[in-house]
């Protein structure tokens, strides 16, 4: 397991807007019961509504207490240049891997063992709903639209826009495998009806 942490480590630092996407989604396979994935799916042009500042400094705070974590974003933008800046100055060039644009997400989102959406503001969020139907126990930020999709304590976590606020609820979820089997269940279970989504999702996760 070790010695596939280095090689996903590797690979993505190597290139990790090129790695072809069912290798990533492989190696994230055999990293997976040691290593936490944590997962956005936004755009990068969308700097300031999305707070990837903020994620950044979240995610020096968990490799800061020692947590065995990665940090995916999936997206493209004219802002990259700036937020690849900070997350090497922070030394989190590894840890914190901006993969770029994809046509299918869903084998990354499948992947995932924590789904977080820390935004400034929302409407209606179309990536949390998604990641309620798959099951994934979330960390989102307390703002407009947030709200009305995620009941903190029942089907995710809500907290403040803040490093230390984000990164300590990731790390409850980090630290409690029977939560997030908790919260992704009630999540899955809020959207039951949307029987079609779900189809539609779980066929493009064998895409």
């Amino acid at each position: 397991m070790k010695n596939c942490i280095w090689l996903l480590q590797k690979s993505a630092k190597a290139c990790p807007q090129r790695l072809p996407a069912m290798l990533l989604v492989t190696l994230l396979d055999a990293v997976n019961a040691v290593n936490i994935i944590l997962f956005y799916k936004y755009a990068v042009q969308a700097l300031y509504q999305k707070a990837f500042e903020v994620s950044v400094d979240a995610m020096k705070r968990l490799k800061d207490a020692g947590k065995n974590v990665r940090w995916y974003v999936l997206g493209e933008g004219d802002q990259r240049k700036k937020l690849q800046e900070q997350i090497d100055a922070l030394g989190l060039t590894e840890d914190f891997i901006l993969y770029g644009a994809v046509n299918n997400p869903y084998p990354f989102m499948k992947q995932a063992d924590i789904y977080v959406h820390a935004s400034r503001f929302e409407g209606k969020s179309i990536a949390i709903q998604e990641a309620q139907i798959l099951g994934k126990p979330m960390v989102v930020s307390d703002c407009s639209g947030n709200r009305e999709q995620v009941c903190h304590g029942k089907d995710g976590l809500m907290c403040g826009l803040t490093p230390d606020s984000l990164a300590e609820n990731i790390m409850l979820l980090l630290e409690d495998e029977a939560l997030r089997g908790k919260l992704g269940a009630a999540a899955a279970k809020k959207n039951a009806d949307a029987a079609e989504e779900i189809q539609k999702l779980l066929s493009m996760l064998k895409g």
